[in-house]
Parts: structure tokens; C-alpha cells; sequence
């Protein structure tokens, strides 16, 4: 068992939670014309993107070759762990939901998708600040680590992660500046 070998399950982990996260996306455009199948698939996406996240940022440093402090790990466990808790507790409709991830929830069609139009609680802030964060210091840190190193071929895997996790974030940015009341 090689380096490489930790790195393609590390790889495969991120991959897997993104199936998952990108699955619930699906069931919420395709099969969610209620408020009760809107907040399940909600429910399935944020089972992967707790891991994808974590995974993402094990990876990158993993390949990056850079350092993510202990405490950083355990404060993002613990903020993740509170804030899937919200999630997955939340209530299928306004007077059944705790307020705690989402606010305010009702279900809006298009006439071809349904989708639905949430209010943003302090664990769904905390959720896409972790995200946010991990972004940022995944970038920060790439951008150290390709100007530290000197071997070509690492130079190489990093600027193309570096060029992937940038197209994320922008992704991530354009949403939530296109559409502030929709949830992402």
C-alpha cells in the first residue's frame, strides 16, 4: 500500500459525497413538488456535503501538501455535526420546522420544476460559512504550496486542483448573488 493509495480513497471519499449531495439535488428539481419531498431531498444533499466538504479540504491539503491544524478539524466536526443535526430535525412544514437551519420554507413551480424558496437560519449560516472558509484557506494555501515547490509535476496537480476548487467557489459565489433568497 502506497501514498497513492491513500490519495484514491481520499479522492474517492470526496467523489462519493458529491454523488450524494449532487443525488439530492436531483430529487429536489425532478420529484419535489411538496414542501415534505423538498425538505427530504434537502435532507439526502446535506448527507453529502457535510463529508464533501471535510473530504475536500483532506484531499486538497493531502495533494497540496500542506498542513491543516488539529483544532481546525475539531471545530469544523463539531459546527458540522450541530448543523446536520439542524438540518436533518428540521420540520417538513412551517409549523412543524424549529427555525433552527431553515427559517421559512414554501415550494415554488415554474411550471416545469418545483423548487423550494427557503429562509435562511443561523445553522444554514454556519453551514455555508464553514464552506466558505474551507474555500478560501483550500485557495490560500494551494497558491502557497505551488509557489513553495519547485517539482513540475507537482506543480501541475496543484494548479489543477487550485483551478477546480476556484471554479467552486466562483460557482458557489454566483449563485448566491443571482438569486439572495434562494437557498443553494
Amino acid at each position: 500500500r502506497g501514498l497513492g493509495d491513500v490519495y484514491k480513497r481520499q479522492f474517492m471519499l470526496t467523489c462519493f459525497s458529491l454523488f450524494i449531495l449532487i443525488f439530492g439535488m436531483y430529487l429536489e428539481m425532478v420529484d419535489s413538488d411538496t414542501t415534505e419531498a423538498a425538505i427530504s431531498a434537502l435532507r439526502i444533499q446535506y448527507i453529502g456535503m457535510y463529508p464533501f466538504s471535510l473530504s475536500l479540504l483532506y484531499f486538497t491539503s493531502s495533494m497540496g501538501g500542506f498542513r491543516v491544524p488539529k483544532p481546525m478539524w475539531i471545530t469544523f466536526g463539531v459546527l458540522d455535526c450541530a448543523s446536520f443535526i439542524a438540518m436533518q430535525t428540521t420540520g417538513t412544514s412551517q409549523e412543524e420546522n424549529h427555525g433552527l437551519f431553515y427559517s421559512t420554507m414554501r415550494i415554488e413551480s415554474d411550471g416545469i420544476y418545483s423548487r423550494i424558496e427557503v429562509g435562511k437560519g443561523i445553522f444554514w449560516l454556519v453551514t455555508y460559512a464553514i464552506i466558505l472558509f474551507i474555500i478560501i484557506y483550500i485557495v490560500v494555501n494551494l497558491i502557497l504550496a505551488l509557489r513553495k515547490t519547485t517539482n513540475k509535476i507537482q506543480q501541475r496537480r496543484i494548479a489543477l486542483i487550485l483551478g477546480g476548487i476556484s471554479a467552486m467557489g466562483l460557482e458557489l459565489s454566483l449563485i448566491h448573488i443571482s438569486e439572495p433568497t434562494r437557498r443553494s
